[in-house]
């Protein structure tokens, strides 16, 4: 099932964050009134940098790692607040499917989602697959 798909049948999209919008960091707060669902890790296939004051998440291209983050089942209303501050129209972001490694203690039937970074990280510094709050 398509992302897509899964959000028309639901109403709600399974969002992977893997940065700020964690809890703990300083974005958290955008998904309020949301459901946490648990941690998640990633299938080996994606990148993660340093951009500052938050990551940037991109495809591997070639070698990927494993990236640690949470699962948020999210309102519809919510998704296009988290699109206008994660700068989707802007193209700073792109939200796309991302493939989770499978998990006894998570539940999920719908295809989870996540921002993907679109801007240039030659000079940025590769993390380890996890994102440590500020």
């Amino acid at each position: 099932m398509s992302s897509e798909a899964a959000d028309i049948d639901c109403g709600a999209t399974i969002l992977f964050v893997y940065g700020t919008l964690q809890r703990g960091d300083c974005r958290n707060y955008l998904l309020q009134e949301q459901e946490f669902l648990g941690s998640a890790v990633t299938l080996p296939k994606y990148r993660l940098f340093d951009l500052g004051s938050y990551p940037g998440l991109t495809h591997g291209r070639g070698a990927g790692e494993a990236i640690h983050g949470e699962l948020w089942r999210v309102t519809d209303e919510c998704r296009i607040r988290l699109d206008i501050e994660e700068g989707v129209a802007e193209g700073l972001y792109s939200l796309e499917p991302i493939e989770l490694q499978r998990s006894s203690n998570l539940n999920v039937e719908a295809d989870a989602v996540a921002y993907f970074y679109l801007g240039e990280t030659s000079q940025a510094r590769p993390l380890q697959g996890r994102w440590i709050p500020r």
